[in-house]
């Protein structure tokens, strides 16, 4: 009960799909798709029958790799039909231990307005301006020095200030202090190089409102020319109730018991300086305070600190998750891990990351 009450508050369209068959989908998911719960039910339902020709290929392709075993791409994003309509649907798609076996757990949202704002950037400015102050999504547009030239409602109301207080003035003051710098270097290698990492990506990461309050936000970003002058613009979607219903879910009673029961990994929660706040089980021979306080370069071999700081780092400063193989020295000899550095947001461990660590040896 407690886990179907947090899917039922989100604000997005939640699923789960065990042994091919959806388990489970809130009512989110039935406004956004259409499909009623008896539809599951039905022997000729087929969820690829409500997406357009080229998502329905989309799909299939990310379901084949999960079936051989590969880790598609977490966020992608496709088309479907409800009632006549076509919607542009961002899809968030993980593997989650589900009793003693596994599940996927899909979160999909509708952004078929903000596809209609990005669009619009090429279609006229008198077009773009009514569209993108009719958006609750932050809209904020900025000049090659990083100066915002352009700011909607929607950023005003997500993150404090006027348009009077905000343009002309650096994009940076949106930012937590540990991302400046690195939005500084990414983009004078756009102005550089005309390439961002992040440009037509769909990312995680921290902003920070007028009144000092750091927050989570969804970020897209687009790039143009303009005669000599580039621009960039910044989709900005506040997450902070998205995350709290993601962490509910992580907190609640079905997600913790599946993971200390059944799951075979070993699953670590680290805080913003990398060290280890909790575990779900430990090596034989190991106890918890061995590892509990301590950092994952104290357990890995020398030749794996690099590698690993980059892509702790990496999770940190972009939202994007990262894989690595790394060697452990256990009680019982030398393994070696496939470990996955996710983003996680819980209230009381700041800027946390989800480690996934699973034994290859």
């Amino acid at each position: 009960l407690k886990f179907r009450s947090v899917i039922e508050q989100s604000n997005d369209a939640i699923y789960i799909i065990y042994n091919e068959n959806f388990e489970l989908i809130n009512d989110k998911f039935t406004q956004l798709t259409g499909i009623e719960p008896e539809h599951l039910e039905a022997p000729d339902f087929d969820f690829l029958d409500t997406l357009t020709p080229e998502s329905k290929i989309l799909v299939e392709e990310r379901s084949a790799m999960w079936e051989r075993g590969e880790i598609p791409p977490s966020v992608y994003e496709f088309s479907l039909i409800n009632d006549g309509e076509i919607l542009q649907v961002q899809a968030s798609v993980s593997e989650i231990k589900y009793g003693t076996s596994t599940a996927i757990l899909g979160v999909l949202r509708d952004i078929t307005e903000s596809k209609r704002a990005q669009e619009a950037l090429f279609q006229g400015e008198q077009r773009f301006r009514s569209i993108i102050e009719s958006t609750s999504d932050g809209i904020i547009i900025s000049d090659g020095t990083g100066k915002v030239t352009m700011w909607n409602d929607g950023a005003e109301k997500m993150f404090g200030y006027g348009a009077d207080e905000i343009i002309g003035e650096s994009i940076t003051v949106l930012m937590p202090r540990g991302y400046q710098e690195l939005h500084t270097e990414g983009l004078n290698r756009l102005m550089e190089t005309g390439e961002g990492k992040l440009i037509g990506q769909t990312v995680e990461i921290e902003g920070m409102r007028q009144n000092g309050n750091a927050f989570p936000l969804e970020l897209s970003l687009s790039s143009w020319k303009t005669g000599e002058n580039r621009f960039v613009a910044a989709f900005a979607r506040d997450i902070s109730k998205r995350k709290e219903s993601e962490n509910a879910l992580l907190k609640s009673e079905a997600f913790q018991r599946s993971l200390s029961e059944a799951s075979p990994d070993y699953i670590f929660v680290l805080d913003a300086d990398g060290i280890i706040r909790r575990v779900n089980r430990v090596s034989e021979g190991l106890r918890e305070a061995d590892v509990i306080g301590k950092r994952v370069n104290d357990f890995i071999a020398p030749t794996c600190y690099d590698e690993y700081d980059d892509a702790l780092q990496q999770t940190l400063s972009t939202g994007q998750i990262q894989s690595l193989e790394i060697e452990v020295e256990l009680p019982d000899g030398i393994h070696f891990f496939l470990c996955r550095i996710s983003p996680l947001h819980l209230a009381d461990i700041e800027s946390s990351i989800l480690l996934v660590n699973t034994d290859i040896t």
